[in-house]
């Protein structure tokens, strides 16, 4: 079975070809947007053409922290949208009958709901804070059913919390928001700061999920016999605050100083956390990865890759 990974040198598909090429069972190939442009049409053709996949795991995506999605929505929405659309029209022309495979982000959910159910997912708008990156995902959604009903192209989608733990981006703007929060703590540990901010109130809720634990759940997809066109959450039902996390994190570093929240920083929306029963349904009873073992992990990545300290 040959897959394509899409966004293969990102946090997500970096980590998914190498588990991927561990199992011994596929033949893996990825394409990052240097050996393959997404916003353009005849690059997507051709790269479909030599690779003939049988699996698409479309990874790929235009997006940062919430500062990033605000500062450069119109590019996020546009890129995103174009790469997606592309995806599937030179999927149709080159005619190739691959399963395509994409996790779309939770911040899609409206800001409203409070518990995350995949039957609410087009009740209400996305929070403002994400609304391009939100709406690009839940178009996907839209252009993937359009491609099924009218050439049977199939997908299925997952709908993904906030990721996080070893390998993550180590530039702040890109990083995941829980494995950011580490960086920063990591660096005034270092520097014996007194007060570490956190940006915001501290009191959105999310829910977060470990790096290895997504690559698993996705690859289970491939053989999963589920219609996933409409998405499932990957759910835990369990949420931490910012300061909750925050504290976690302090715990683990054992940092000394005083943890203070900028409240003039924007939170997002203040609750996001999914619901798991359809989850269970598909998937039945996962074992995810302990948050405070997750964190962990990612402190000792965190704290080899910037501070260079022995673990």
């Amino acid at each position: 079975m040959k897959i394509l990974v899409l966004g293969s040198t990102g946090f997500l598909g970096s980590n998914l070809i190498k588990k991927l090429i561990k199992e011994e069972k596929y033949q893996v190939d990825g394409s990052s947007s240097e050996k393959c442009d997404l916003t353009d049409l005849q690059s997507v053709r051709k790269l479909l053409s030599e690779s003939k996949p049988d699996i698409i795991f479309n990874l790929a995506a235009y997006v940062g922290n919430v500062h990033f999605g605000i500062n450069n929505a119109g590019d996020v929405v546009s890129n995103n949208l174009l790469m997606v659309l592309n995806l599937y029209k030179a999927i149709q022309l080159e005619g190739i009958v691959p399963l395509v495979i994409s996790p779309l982000a939770n911040c899609s959910y409206p800001t409203a709901v409070s518990i995350q159910i995949e039957n609410e997912w087009w009740e209400g708008m996305p929070d403002d804070s994400a609304l391009a990156y939100a709406t690009s995902r839940r178009t996907e959604y839209v252009i993937a059913k359009s491609y099924f009903m009218q050439y049977n192209i199939k997908s299925s989608h997952v709908l993904m919390p906030g990721i996080y733990g070893p390998g993550d981006h180590l530039e702040e703007e890109r990083v995941h928001a829980l494995d950011g929060i580490i960086m920063r703590m990591l660096q005034a540990d270092k520097n014996s700061d007194s007060k570490f901010e956190v940006w915001g109130t501290g009191k959105p809720i999310r829910e977060w999920l470990y790096i290895d634990d997504a690559v698993d759940l996705l690859i289970r997809v491939i053989s999963n016999k589920n219609d996933l066109l409409y998405p499932v959450n990957l759910a835990q039902k369990k949420g931490y605050s910012v300061g909750e996390i925050a504290k976690i994190v302090a715990e683990v570093i054992q940092y000394k100083g005083v943890i203070f929240f900028n409240d003039s920083y924007i939170d997002g929306a203040m609750v996001k956390v999914m619901d798991n029963v359809k989850f269970k349904n598909v998937f039945g009873d996962y074992k995810f990865t302990d948050i405070h073992h997750g964190i962990k992990e990612s402190v000792n990545y965190y704290r080899n890759s910037l501070i260079k300290e022995p673990v």
